[in-house]
């Protein structure tokens, strides 16, 4: 019976420390004050085990192909290295400032499989500042990325800058074509526009000038049948 109440006991005094720590704010929340090492380890525990659990139902396809590695490479420079960095390139100042601190992604894969990279890119993690693409790119956008990462070790500085110098070139000479196309059209519309109401101008000039203006002082005359005329 001891037992019992001392379990209920300790029970309530859990339930009205919480309570305390919810209710009075005394807990910090600051991302610049870190975890206890117990309550690191068990949330980077819960987190792994989570991740192996949901993503191995996951069919990972054939990824290798250089043409998906460019694509990759473009797609992680706009998705992910603005927090994880990438060969050559320090994360940014969001990156710095998150809490926990976004892993470097060429020691950090090596933990994990395609299929448990591809979960992470497409679902997020809670907490951490891990996004969750799935609902802005397609799987065939998000395998691009998880081939690209799993490269990422063997990838050096300058291969990484000459992969997004290249790729970036490629896109701002699509984009300027387009937008060059998209000029000429507008300009030839306005062309084409302008045209016309010259046309239509000149065409009621034309018929205004063919109509000959009625004089005031002409009379309207009507013949009967019988040779008869009248005025109006």
């Amino acid at each position: 019976m001891k037992i019992i109440w001392t379990i209920l006991l300790v029970v309530i005094l859990l339930i009205a420390v919480s309570a305390i720590a919810v209710y009075s704010g005394i807990y910090n929340v600051a991302a610049i004050q870190h975890h206890s090492n117990l309550t690191e380890w068990v949330l980077n525990k819960t987190l792994y085990k989570s991740v192996e659990y949901h993503a191995r139902s996951i069919n990972v396809p054939d990824l290798l192909d250089e043409s998906t590695l460019k694509v990759g490479s473009i797609s992680y420079d706009e998705m992910c290295a603005t927090c994880h960095g990438g060969p050559g390139v320090d994360p940014s100042v969001i990156g710095e400032g998150l809490y926990p601190e976004p892993p470097d992604l060429r020691e950090s894969i090596k933990q994990l499989s395609a299929a448990q990279i591809f979960w992470i890119t497409k679902n997020g993690l809670k907490m951490t500042g891990m996004p969750a693409f799935g609902p802005t790119h397609t799987d065939e956008e998000l395998w691009d990325v998880v081939f690209f990462v799993q490269k990422l070790p063997d990838i050096s500085s300058e291969d990484y800058a000459a992969l997004i110098e290249t790729t970036n070139s490629k896109k701002y000479k699509q984009e300027h074509d387009h937008s060059h196309m998209v000029q000429e059209h507008t300009e030839s519309d306005y062309t084409n526009i302008h045209n016309y109401q010259l046309e239509d101008q000149v065409t009621d000039n034309t018929h205004s000038q063919t109509q000959a203006p009625k004089n005031n002082n002409e009379e309207d005359v009507h013949t009967h049948t019988s040779g008869e005329e009248h005025d109006y």
